[in-house]
């Protein structure tokens, strides 16, 4: 059972809950603080991995306001151990009853748990990374990053990876070569600045979102292990992690990297709370229009000259969305990794002869 891997928060949380607003988020979610809360209906579950880090934004996101009921998410505490052989079975739990856990830890490596809870459960995955940099053990100083555990894990279901918001100035250029070649999609904080809207169908096709708070600047985020004075603004940062809980197909959210022992006014911690708060409002906007079938579906295909072939478009009734279908004859473990999100500029631009080397790339995943 899951409280087997959790402990409730500390004594001192229920006098500040109980102190709350009806309508602030805290009165609005079921806590583990005495009794571990009835799960039947949640669909998100808040777990904190390392206790002090996660308290710390749990203090923060309490206090904001919210527009409904939440009595579908849980806070179910914190981790006993943050080690592998703990965290791995609870998120692997987790994903199996179909709840999204919401992670808040402080060390980036914790990330690899993560990814491991999908790769135990032989599911070829699709991951999100937001991060300053493209870490690898040449650039870091490190044995192992998180990134290259994951890429290089033994018998990996890994699929795709996208890497969002790095700095050029921190990447290796060897490196960048090396995921680029396999067809790996790697954003650089300038042009996602330049139109961030465009990272949403990238973040649709993820199925978990490992966050960096090295991610942000430090000026929105202080509270790093290696601050520095470029990186996204909170507000861009909400944005992605707001398009990461509008899709459908993701099913788990990390946050990574708070050094909360430096975390001065709790400036981060609000930042990160931020974060989950605006991830949650994208999931109660969710459309359920993850096109497993046809339906509510407006079919539009393009004969392109430049790929031989007709490519097939389809467009959501529900939400207005795009998705490409790969045209390729596949195993049926990768069926639902043939829908690659696009956008109506993806369409158009194959309509025109341009078919996207984003799309291009996907393309190559198959061959």
């Amino acid at each position: 059972m899951l409280y087997n891997w959790l402990s409730p928060l500390p004594n001192d949380k229920s006098d500040f809950i109980q102190n709350l607003d009806e309508n602030q988020f805290g009165k609005r979610i079921s806590i583990y603080l005495d009794i571990f809360p009835k799960l039947e209906n949640v669909k998100i579950a808040i777990i904190g991995v390392n206790g002090e880090a996660a308290n710390k934004v749990r203090d923060e996101l309490y206090k904001l306001i919210t527009p409904s009921d939440y009595s579908f998410i849980a806070d179910l505490g914190n981790v006993r151990k943050s080690e592998d052989s703990f965290l791995i079975p609870l998120f692997q739990e987790l994903l199996a009853s179909d709840i999204l856990p919401i992670i808040i830890g402080s060390d980036n490596s914790e990330a690899y748990s993560q990814f491991q809870a999908y790769n135990y459960r032989q599911s070829l995955t699709n991951i999100i990374t937001v991060d300053q940099i493209v870490p690898n053990s040449s650039s870091l100083g490190e044995k192992d990053t998180y990134l290259e555990k994951i890429v290089e894990a033994r018998k990996s279901h890994l699929f795709n990876l996208s890497i969002l918001g790095f700095q050029s100035h921190f990447c290796n250029q060897d490196i960048l070569d090396y995921f680029s070649d396999r067809n790996f999609e790697l954003i650089r904080l300038g042009s996602l600045r330049s139109d961030i809207e465009a990272t949403e169908p990238i973040i649709r096709d993820g199925d978990m979102l490992n966050f960096h708070v090295g991610a942000i600047r430090a000026s929105d985020a202080p509270a790093q292990f290696n601050p520095f004075a470029s990186g996204l603004f909170i507000e861009e940062a909400c944005q992605l992690t707001r398009y990461a809980g509008i899709s459908d197909k993701l099913t788990s959210f990390g946050i990574y990297g708070y050094n909360f022992t430096k975390d001065q006014d709790n400036i981060t911690a609000k930042s990160l709370a931020l974060l989950v708060w605006y991830f949650i409002d994208g999931f109660t906007n969710r459309k359920q229009d993850f096109p497993i079938s046809s339906e509510n579906m407006m079919e539009y295909i393009v004969q392109s000259n430049q790929a031989n072939e007709e490519i097939t478009f389809w467009k959501s009734n529900k939400s207005g969305r795009w998705w490409m279908q790969i045209p390729v004859e596949t195993k049926e473990q990768l069926e639902r990794h043939k829908l690659i999100p696009c956008s109506y500029d993806d369409y158009l631009k194959t309509c025109n002869e341009e078919i996207p080397s984003r799309l291009l790339n996907a393309y190559q995943r198959f061959l």
